[in-house]
C-alpha cells in the first residue's frame, strides 16, 4: 500500500497534471504581448492600402436610367489593373490594384445599389487616358430619383 512520504513514486495521473498556474505572471505576460507593435502581414491587402481617407473618392451621378461612377485613379493604375465584379445583394465591387507596387497601391470601394433597381448586365466602364475610370450601370426601370 502507497502511504505519502514512503519513497515510493507518485501515481501516474498526479505526475501528468500540469503545475498551477500563477496568474499575475500570465496576466502580465498576455498584456505585453497586447500591448506590442501587430506585425502586419505581406499578404495583407492593408499593408499596400492608402491611409484611411486617402483613397480616391467615387462620385455617383443618378439619372432615370442610368448610375455613373467616376472615380480619378492615379496615374501607376492602368486599365488591366482594374477589376470590376457584381457582388450578391445588388452590389458591384470595384478593385484598382498596381501589383508591381508595394505602397499606397491598393483601392477597393464597395458600391451597394438600392434592392432590385440595377441591371448587373449592363455595366459598361470606361477608362480615360487622364485616369478617370467610368462605370455606367443601367436601372432595370424608370425609377424615381432619392
Amino acid at each position: 500500500m502507497h502511504t505519502p512520504g514512503s519513497g515510493y513514486s507518485t501515481p501516474l495521473a498526479s505526475r501528468l497534471r500540469p503545475p498551477p498556474i500563477n496568474a499575475p505572471a500570465l496576466s502580465d505576460a498576455l498584456s505585453a504581448l497586447a500591448s506590442g507593435p501587430v506585425p502586419i502581414s505581406p499578404l495583407s491587402r492593408q499593408r499596400r492600402a492608402p491611409l484611411p481617407g486617402h483613397a480616391p473618392p467615387v462620385i455617383v451621378q443618378e439619372t432615370s436610367f442610368k448610375y455613373t461612377l467616376n472615380v480619378q485613379l492615379p496615374n501607376t493604375i492602368s486599365p488591366e489593373m482594374v477589376t470590376i465584379t457584381a457582388v450578391k445583394g445588388d452590389k458591384m465591387k470595384v478593385v484598382a490594384d498596381a501589383w508591381h507596387m508595394e505602397s499606397n497601391c491598393h483601392y477597393e470601394w464597395l458600391i451597394t445599389f438600392p434592392p432590385r433597381d440595377i441591371d448587373m448586365s449592363t455595366v459598361h466602364a470606361k477608362f480615360g487616358q487622364d485616369g478617370l475610370l467610368s462605370i455606367d450601370v443601367r436601372r432595370l426601370h424608370n425609377s424615381p430619383q432619392y
